[in-house]
């Protein structure tokens, strides 16, 4: 697996950030809409993360009680599918005046080896 070996093979199509898995792009996606997927129940406050929400209950409302919390958590929609964050990264591109890497360019970008920062910097 690619995460014990330290390469980031999984590059984000709008900003070139690289990540281990598709989940965690898919986590990253959600930065670069402007949709908000998640609201407080208890004063409709808007949010893109369900983590933010549920922090945002418990530090504003007083409420500690993971059942309460879950209560007041509101989905206002579901997450961008494969499909909205080709389109999304296409929409931004056309905007920017670039055009997405190709496959081979994706290759050739160097990977980022965890293993190679630690002998460099500590000498491990």
């Amino acid at each position: 697996m690619n995460t014990h070996a330290g390469i980031k093979n999984v590059c984000c199509p709008l900003c070139s950030k690289t990540f281990f898995t598709d989940e965690t792009l898919k986590c990253h996606m959600i930065s670069h809409y402007d949709t908000m997927y998640w609201s407080c129940g208890v004063c409709s406050k808007n949010f893109k993360r369900l983590k933010n929400v549920k922090y945002h209950i418990k530090a504003a409302h007083g409420l500690g009680n993971k059942e309460e919390i879950r209560q007041h958590c509101v989905k206002l929609r579901k997450a961008p599918t494969k499909a909205e964050i080709q389109e999304l990264a296409e929409e931004k591109n056309a905007i920017s005046g670039q055009s997405r890497p190709t496959a081979e360019e994706q290759e050739q970008k160097p990977t980022f080896i965890i293993q190679d920062f630690k002998e460099e910097i500590f000498g491990v």
